[in-house]
């Protein structure tokens, strides 16, 4: 039967691990797609990064003088044909 997930890029095991002044998101992509991550404090977007992404076990790092505490990080991504993806959501503390 046909289902319309299936066209959509798919995001997974979406983790947020502290860095210096930032913040490294891991994730699993099903396919080629552009993966925008963005840092978000108190529903205000703080830092975000797009960047394209071959399908598989990939990560991003985002960093920001001004980063300190806890923040909730946001993933999707949008593949080839437009279609984008349910955001998937992690929390990271910054020191």
């Amino acid at each position: 039967s046909f289902c319309i997930r299936n066209l959509l890029p798919g995001i997974r095991a979406v983790r947020a691990a502290p860095v210096r002044n930032g913040a490294r998101v891991r994730f699993r992509l099903s396919e080629p797609a552009r993966v925008t991550v963005r840092i978000k404090l108190a529903g205000i977007t703080i830092k975000s990064k797009r960047r394209a992404f071959e399908g598989g076990r990939r990560s991003m790092i985002l960093r920001d003088r001004r980063l300190d505490g806890r923040y909730s990080v946001e993933v999707f991504a949008r593949d080839l044909a437009g279609n984008r993806s349910q955001v998937k959501r992690a929390s990271v503390r910054v020191r």
